[in-house]
């Protein structure tokens, strides 16, 4: 008769050993999908914020992209200027100030060629 109790006793030990490696294996993987989930919060709030600052300042780089290379000069010559009586003028004679020179932006404080 003691001899079931002792292989009783080595039976529930066993179980009890298994159940105990299955609860820390299922901590550990709950632990990890976690993590996973905070990580991918993260890239997704960091994407956002990265499509948000993309979406604002695209429209602002393109229309400073697009302005030609002669408003970089503080005045430039107009190729095809008239008098008042529709008289052409030389080329040269005729200059226009830079838009730049009076242009204000909250974003873009610099302009350099």
């Amino acid at each position: 008769m003691k001899r079931w109790w002792i292989v009783f006793g080595a039976c529930a030990l066993a179980v009890g050993a298994a159940l105990l490696w299955v609860t820390v294996s299922a901590l550990d993987l709950e632990r990890a999908e976690r993590e996973t989930r905070e990580t991918a919060r993260q890239q997704e709030l960091g994407r956002l914020a990265l499509w948000r600052m993309d979406s604002f300042l695209a429209p602002r780089l393109a229309a400073e992209a697009a302005r030609p290379y002669f408003e970089y000069v503080p005045y430039y010559p107009q190729q095809r200027a008239y008098t008042a009586m529709l008289d052409q003028i030389e080329a040269g004679e005729v200059l226009t100030a830079s838009p730049l020179l009076t242009f204000r932006s909250e974003f873009i404080t610099l302009h350099f060629q």
